[in-house]
């Protein structure tokens, strides 16, 4: 799942919880100032379009 996620372009999941399910979907836990330059860095590309 995760894997997909990324190979569609996904960057960023907020899972909101660590646990060894999240991280066995590729999740690792992050600072949170590298989180929200990576979330604006996300909203100025815009989402991904399947057209």
């Amino acid at each position: 799942m995760g894997a997909r996620f990324g190979a569609a372009g996904g960057r960023l999941l907020d899972a909101q919880w660590d646990g060894p399910y999240v991280r066995s979907l590729g999740a690792v836990p992050m600072e949170r100032s590298r989180h929200l330059a990576e979330l604006a860095g996300a909203v100025a590309t815009g989402p991904l379009r399947g057209d």
